[in-house]
């Protein structure tokens, strides 16, 4: 991937989150999950074409909405269904 610095200006990826978890880096929760985002974030810019990774992120940021809001299990999956439905991203 070439271009991937030339379209991705922040890079972040899973092994940085691990070393950052393993070093105590990430001081809240929020600044996890703010990577997180990052992350998808930059897998929708780069692959803009391949609607496969956009869906795997929308969904994703659906139960990442969900878990912050404090719903866990199965109530993450309705919840995902309908943020989805209502297109609340």
């Amino acid at each position: 991937m070439p271009d991937y610095y030339d379209i991705v200006k922040k890079p972040i990826d899973l092994a940085t989150m691990e070393g950052r978890c393993v070093s105590d880096l990430y001081t809240t929760p929020q600044k996890f999950v703010d990577d997180f985002a990052l992350m998808m974030n930059n897998a929708v810019q780069y692959n803009t074409v391949r609607l496969t990774f956009y869906v795997q992120w929308y969904l994703l940021m659906g139960i990442r909405k969900c878990l912050i809001a404090g719903i866990t299990g199965i109530q993450v999956i309705i919840c995902n269904m309908y943020c989805v439905e209502m297109d609340f991203f």
